[in-house]
């Protein structure tokens, strides 16, 4: 299985991806949160003007939005660095990882739905198929919500023994090591 995690500078389809990470985890086995992140995690961070230069969007409330985020999760996914890479780069270097830990009837794990949209739209333009069929989406809101009892309304639950300042959230490598921490651990 694997959790897959975009940041980006909107929520329509055709926003600019900012960032995206693919977690590959199976689910009788144990991990740490640290594990995850490190050791089952792909991370790539995109060239935003690039992007901007091929039509992508922006939208303002999201901008503010970055703006209030902590320093490190700005520095990781917002700011530009010499670490960027082209989104044929980028997609083909994720394409390569999920590749390489694909099992037979594996499927991915997403919270809602704008991630794989704006997946398969940055795909569809760059000419580069898409990571995941649309059958193999799953959601981690409705699989925590239906399968917790300590379930929130937003499909969030308890771990037990689990410290969630460890999370820097909206960070995607730490957002999908917490949906898998939620989905294997969680009550």
């Amino acid at each position: 299985m694997f959790a897959m995690d975009l940041e980006t500078l909107g929520t329509s389809e055709k926003s600019v991806v900012l960032s995206i990470a693919v977690t590959h985890f199976v689910p009788e086995n144990d991990y740490t949160y640290e594990e995850l992140i490190t050791d089952r995690t792909c991370f790539v961070k995109f060239n935003v003007k690039e992007q901007m230069n091929d039509g992508r969007t922006c939208d303002k409330d999201s901008v503010e939005w970055w703006k209030k985020q902590c320093d490190i999760v700005k520095k990781k996914s917002l700011l530009p660095s010499s670490d960027d890479v082209t989104v044929v780069e980028g997609l083909t270097t994720v394409k390569e990882f999920i590749k390489k830990h694909r099992i037979e009837k594996d499927y991915v794990f997403i919270r809602g739905n704008l991630d794989n949209f704006c997946a398969d739209s940055l795909c569809k333009q760059y000419d580069v198929p898409v990571l995941f069929d649309y059958w193999e989406y799953f959601d981690f809101r409705t699989a925590i919500a239906l399968t917790k009892e300590t379930s929130s309304v937003h499909g969030y639950c308890d771990v037990p023994g689990f410290d969630r300042n460890l999370v820097y959230k909206h960070d995607p490598c730490h957002d999908n090591a917490l949906e898998i921490m939620m989905l294997l651990y969680g009550k």
